[in-house]
């Protein structure tokens, strides 16, 4: 009997393989793309426009195998090896410092098109997947090989979920399958379905691996012929039905019980919601489905198996729920035994529906799979389906809009002068063209979508208000200036809704496997079913705790409040019951922080442990008796070498440290590659280039952005004067007198600090107000200083300028010798013990395990895994930090400002320090008073009050 029919993988796939980490589908189709362009700087060519160029070139009718140990070249760290979990001759590439690349030597018999196949083994890493380039003949084919991915395999730590004593289950870690993996060279930009194709010459041709966080063994690539598949009309016929009889019952696949996965943030969710949801109740929290958000990249697939028991015909439904796209569709493509076994499969389309459904493959006419006994896998892969075209329109067009925006305001400035006619239409070469060719763009897409799903939300609301709105402009250009800032504003809702489009989320409960004509299990659980689950659940919630995640731990417990959202609690309280349970003696309740900590210690309910505690509480704290002195501890000073010792220097006070770092961020310099290029500038390194830099950029109304001076509860928010700190601690001096009873700011370091920090907005008209992230991506502002944390906010967020930005160190102060000092101020949350007549050496045991590097990176792989990679953790332990996915760069980037932080020390009168500052700051900007004279002003305030506090809690 023949299993399902389908299309045939090549023998590397087969032999040597457990499982396919990767599904691949041996026949697709697929636009192509090229390894050469007259321009000769093919990284900025895009993929759609080289597969345009080289659209009538033949497809390649052979294919051509590159054993990995055959390269012609490397560099880095690199290495052959004879023979490597069971495949011979292979290379092994590593992560190092300097770049490192495997290269081989390849004769082409005939120009032609050809996909490329990877079979490789993932080695460990502190990535969650391998980041790589490809070039041929050494430059980067098209824009997006230089930042390629290939997937890990993994899966749940534990085929069960662990529960409490109330039955509340925990969600079991994610761990690494090592095994040999097959896949294509995939795009992961959302602009085609399929894997990208390559366009080599006749003759002898290079193709380059370029390791980035790497860690690799690769045992072929392989050129592959692009093969069209066939539909499944034209499989069917092919099927020999006859003689199969089937009894068989039906299978249910618990999404939660996927067998693999390929990214570790492809984790089992809890839907509390819907009593149809298997398995649920209306207390206790069961993990019953997959997907949602965690699940919506492009090339993130997950695997079920399944084992059948009657060889036959069954169809194939699944219960999902797709609440996130209004009005559009997401997309999956679909294996059954790691191969799409017709093209239909290859884009599966799941509709909007606030409620869950069932999804029939086939739909009306539910596809008829063939499936002999034995063991199978089903596997899911996210596409962008029918969004590529007008992923790519919207991507296209936000660069050039805002492009066109900046020529703009290079003319009018920011506040055009509505009395005036600049003469846009001759003052900016080819507007009236560009505007043109923009406009027939969207405007062909709006009507494209309305042909296709109908209707009118928001999203296709902002492709028309655009279409209008460049309509008026090529109607009358004097009419731009008066409206420039509401074409940022709809320029900045089509890049958001980009995005948007780039995400495929869909959320999964099971999936059912059926003999033919069986009916598949209704979505809904029925009215009275629901009605039942909804009232326990409202009665329960009088009695549940809601506050406490997971078990109480009893009164002997330590008590750990945490002061972050519920999901951050919840991976705390599963890593305590995964790691910390089996090694300690004691229990621990965990809880979310609800009250003040202060108002709740004086009260006497406070409790034991707190973590992600403020960096000014701990001193204020201590100096009313509340804490521990942990220099107490013998092996202390052994745990202090987990951070940098800036890190500390916040929670120490009178020859005693109250906190241990959990959290620390700092500042770095952001630029926009293109622009800088565009006016002949280079990155500041010190900051009087940045003073060279600024009237180039104002000359083209473009300006700096420094961290916003603003106030939060008890005054400048901790970023805000940390353009001060910056200044202040590169002339080497400190905010204190060695005794920290008066500050130094009356020393002429600190009043030049000054003077510089309020004269780049008096002076060079720096803006106190503005949203960073929009003004970056639209060029507006193409250089700035931001928390490290924007990087991924960029990088995830705007992905029409990934390539045109860079991350890197602040800059610094010349110092006589020479040398250029980079110090930066270092803020961030910390763990504290109550000095309460707890355990205390339970507490330290529990602090100390609490910020080590392997569960500071496992609380920051789960955060990042949960959250995404735009919640990257900012742990303090720099082991940890070493282990978080990080590419290389930009590590080494990070750690370089890292090796040059500086503490702020803390004392009982900071939050005078800080609201005096901003006010000393305001006076100055807002008022234009003399800096001289306002500093000492409110400097002789600070110093009274320092001495005030130190008075009230006997420091004297």
């Amino acid at each position: 009997m023949k299993k399902i029919v389908s299309f045939c993988l090549s023998a590397a796939f087969l032999t040597g393989i457990l499982f396919s980490g990767n599904p691949v589908s041996a026949t697709r189709g697929l636009s192509s793309t090229a390894a050469e362009t007259e321009t000769g700087d093919n990284s900025t060519f895009d993929y759609y426009k080289y597969s345009q160029k080289y659209v009538s070139l033949s497809g390649a009718s052979k294919e051509i195998v590159l054993d990995g140990a055959d390269y012609a070249v490397s560099t880095g760290k690199v290495s052959k090896l004879e023979q490597y979990q069971g495949a011979d001759r292979v290379v092994k590439i590593e992560t190092a410092d300097e770049e490192t690349s495997v290269s081989w030597d390849i004769d082409i018999p005939a120009p032609a098109k050809y996909q490329i196949q990877i079979k490789y083994y993932a080695l460990e890493n502190r990535g969650s997947n391998i980041q790589y380039g490809i070039k041929i003949n050494n430059e980067y084919p098209f824009f997006g090989c230089e930042q390629l991915l290939l997937t890990k395999v993994w899966k749940n730590e534990t085929n069960s979920f662990p529960t409490d004593k109330n039955g509340n289950q925990s969600r079991p870690s994610q761990v690494q399958v090592m095994t040999w993996q097959t896949a294509y060279i995939n795009d992961n930009q959302g602009t085609t379905n399929d894997p990208y194709m390559f366009v080599f010459m006749q003759g002898k041709q290079r193709l380059t691996f370029v390791g980035e966080l790497t860690d690799i063994v690769i045992d072929s690539v392989t050129l592959k012929p692009i093969l069209e598949p066939e539909i499944y009309s034209d499989v069917a016929n092919q099927m020999d039905y006859q003689g199969t009889v089937n009894n068989a019952a039906s299978i249910i696949l618990e999404g939660e019980e996927a067998a693999y996965k390929s990214h570790s943030s492809i984790i089992p969710m809890t839907d509390r919601l819907s009593a149809g949801t298997s398995p649920n109740d209306p207390l206790k929290i069961y993990y019953n489905t997959i997907g949602s958000y965690n699940w919506q990249s492009q090339g993130e697939w997950i695997t079920w198996e399944f084992e059948v028991e009657e060889t036959g015909v069954y169809n194939i439904g699944m219960r999902i729920r797709q609440n996130y796209h209004r009005g559009y569709s997401t997309s999956r493509r679909i294996y059954i035994d790691q191969e799409v076994p017709f093209k239909e499969l290859d884009n599966v389309e799941f509709s909007y529906n606030n409620n869950w459904y069932i999804k029939t493959l086939g739909d009306e006419e539910p596809y008829r799979f063939y499936l002999e006994k034995g063991k199978h896998t089903i596997s899911m892969e996210v596409v962008p389906g029918n969004t590529c075209d007008l992923y790519q329109t919207l991507k296209d067009s936000v660069y050039e809009l805002n492009r066109i925006y900046r020529e703009i305001l290079m003319v009018t400035g920011t506040t055009p002068d509505s009395y005036r006619d600049y003469y846009l239409e001759n003052e900016i070469p080819g507007l009236e063209e560009d505007l043109t060719s923009i406009r027939n763009k969207l405007n062909d897409e709006y009507n494209r979508l309305q042909s296709v799903y109908g209707g009118r939300d928001s999203d296709t609301a902002t492709m028309e208000r655009l279409v209008v709105m460049i309509d008026s402009f090529l109607e009358d250009f004097e009419t731009i200036p008066g409206r420039i800032s509401t074409f940022m504003d709809n320029i900045s809702a089509l890049s958001s809704w980009m995005v948007r489009l780039k995400e495929q989320p869909l959320e999964l409960d099971y999936i059912e496997i059926v003999p033919e004509g069986t009916s598949f299990r209704k979505a809904s659980a029925g009215f009275w079913s629901s009605a039942k689950f909804i009232l326990e659940q409202f009665i329960g919630s009088f009695f549940v705790d809601y506050n406490s995640i997971g078990e109480d731990g009893g009164e002997d417990a330590l008590n750990v409040w945490v002061g972050l959202g519920r999901d951050q609690v919840q991976v705390i309280r599963e890593l305590v019951d995964n790691k910390l349970k089996s090694t300690v003696g004691f229990n621990v309740s965990i809880k979310l922080a609800k009250d003040s900590i202060i108002q709740a210690t004086y009260a006497g309910t406070g409790p034991d442990v707190a973590l992600f505690v403020g960096a000014d509480q701990p001193v204020n704290l201590a100096v009313r008796g509340a804490l521990v002195d942990l220099t107490q501890f013998d092996d202390y000073e052994k745990v202090a070498e987990r951070f940098s010792p800036e890190a500390s220097l916040p929670y120490q006070y009178n020859d005693g440290v109250y906190a241990l770092p959990v959290t620390g961020t700092f500042n770095m310099l952001f630029y926009r590659t293109d622009i800088f290029e565009e006016l002949g500038l280079t990155p500041p390194e010190t900051w009087d280039d940045l003073y060279e830099i600024i009237p180039v950029l104002q000359q083209n109304n473009m300006n700096v952005g420094l961290p916003k001076v603003a106030m939060d509860g008890t005054g400048l928010s901790p970023s805000a004067s940390s353009i001060f700190d910056t200044l202040l601690l590169q002339k080497n001096m400190t905010y204190f007198t060695e005794d920290r009873k008066q500050t130094r700011f009356d020393t002429q370091e600190a009043l030049d600090s000054f003077k510089e920090w309020t004269g780049y907005y008096t002076k060079y008209d720096i803006p106190l107000d503005f949203d960073f992230y929009n003004r970056f991506r639209s060029g507006e502002m193409p250089i700035g200083i931001d928390a490290y944390s924007m990087y991924n906010k960029l990088y995830l967020g705007a992905p029409e300028i990934a390539g045109n930005w860079e991350m890197i160190h602040l800059p610094g102060t010349v110092q006589e010798d020479g040398t250029i000092n980079h110090a930066a101020s270092v803020t961030g949350t910390n763990a504290i013990i109550f000095d309460n007549g707890c355990n205390q050496n339970n507490a330290w045991e529990f602090i100390k395990w609490f910020t080590s590097a392997e569960i500071q990176a496992d609380y920051g792989r789960q955060i990042e895994a949960l959250l995404g990679s735009a919640a990257r953790y900012d742990t303090a332990n720099l082991e940890a930090f070493q282990m978080l996915p990080w590419s290389n760069a930009q590590q080494k980037q990070l750690l370089k400002q890292w090796s040059e932080v500086k503490g702020i020390p803390q004392v009982p009168a900071s939050y005078y320090i800080s609201r005096n500052l901003y006010n000393a700051f305001r006076n100055v900007t807002l008022n234009n008073s003399n800096p001289r004279e306002v500093l000492y002003k409110y400097n002789q305030e600070i110093n009274r009050e320092i001495e005030r506090k130190r008075v009230e809690f006997g420091l004297d």
